[in-house]
C-alpha cells in the first residue's frame, strides 16, 4: 500500500482486533516510522515503547481506561517531555502528533 492509500484508509479503531500477533519486524518498522517524524529544532522529544505481550497490553488498557484496547495484539506507548528550544518555543506537542500520525499510517500500510 502506498502512503496516500494508507492516509486515505486510516481509521480510528475501537472494535475487535485481529487475533494473530504482529510480527516483531513489522512492529519495529511501525515504531521506526514514529522515529522518522519531524521534530521541532531536532529536539527529539518523543520516545516509544512497543508492547506485544498480551497480558501487558491488557494491563495497559486497564490502567488507561481503554478496555476496548485490551485484546489488541500490540500497543505502542508514545512518551514526550516538554523541552524549551533555544528560541524559547516548545514543539513537543507537534513532535508527538507527527510521530503518532506516522505510526498510524505505517500500521495502516502494513494492514494492521
Amino acid at each position: 500500500m502506498d502512503a496516500l492509500q494508507a492516509i486515505k484508509g486510516r481509521k480510528s479503531y475501537r472494535s475487535t482486533f485481529k487475533t494473530e500477533p504482529i510480527p516483531r519486524e513489522d512492529l519495529r518498522e511501525i515504531v521506526e516510522a514514529g522515529f522518522l517524524a519531524p521534530s521541532g529544532c531536532n529536539l527529539q522529544t518523543t520516545k516509544f515503547i512497543a508492547v506485544d505481550d498480551p497480558e501487558l497490553v491488557k494491563k495497559l488498557a486497564e490502567i488507561y481506561g481503554h478496555e476496548w484496547a485490551a485484546t489488541a495484539p500490540a500497543a505502542i506507548l508514545l512518551l514526550t517531555k516538554k523541552v524549551i528550544a533555544p528560541s524559547g518555543e516548545t514543539y513537543y506537542i507537534q513532535d508527538f502528533a507527527a510521530a503518532a500520525e506516522n505510526i498510524l499510517i505505517a500500521a495502516t500500510a502494513k494492514i494492521f
